[in-house]
């Protein structure tokens, strides 16, 4: 054992248990004053994160008190999600029409879901659709195509103001559809 640590067998501490003895220790480490230089990287790197965050903070208060806008960045937990113009009803609408199953993908009787994930701008423009959940047989292209042709959506609020934020929309393909 190391120096810095020093043990002492506590002899009334004994006890039988099924003829086997149970000794009990007691260890007592003496307090080193000096911490060792990973703890001493791990406290600067703790305060600089602390640091970090404080900053930033005083930066969300800025731009608050400043013109009490929002900063332009992506907010994944809307008060309000976006929203297709109309509602339900003129999504369904605008999907019948302009959601086409692909050829190639009725002649392999392909059915199935393909999932595009695009942010909706403070404007409620449509921007950087990608396919997340990916179906082949050029749906994944009607997809992007339906998904990027969409009209402007109502965007998404928090605390009254329009946000960008993070939509996914499933699409399912199925022939006759």
């Amino acid at each position: 054992m190391p120096d810095s640590q020093e043990v002492s067998h506590t002899n009334d501490s004994v006890a039988q248990q099924d003829d086997e003895q149970i000794d009990t220790f007691n260890v007592h480490k003496k307090q080193n004053t000096a911490q060792t230089k990973e703890e001493l990287k791990e406290e600067k790197e703790v305060q600089e994160i602390t640091q970090d965050a404080q900053s930033l903070l005083r930066q969300g208060e800025n731009t608050d008190s400043k013109n009490n806008e929002l900063p332009d960045q992506l907010v994944l937990a809307p008060d309000v999600p976006a929203s297709f113009p109309g509602g339900a009803t003129a999504y369904a609408t605008y999907l019948k029409k302009n959601l086409h199953y692909p050829p190639v993908a009725f002649e392999n009787e392909i059915r199935g879901l393909v999932t595009v994930r695009f942010l909706v701008e403070k404007s409620g423009k449509i921007s950087n659709a990608k396919v997340i959940r990916s179906l082949g047989f050029g749906c994944d292209e009607a997809a992007l195509k339906f998904v990027n042709t969409m009209p402007t959506w109502n965007p998404a609020q928090k605390q009254n103001q329009a946000v960008k934020t993070q939509v996914d929309l499933p699409l399912y393909f199925e022939p006759g559809h």
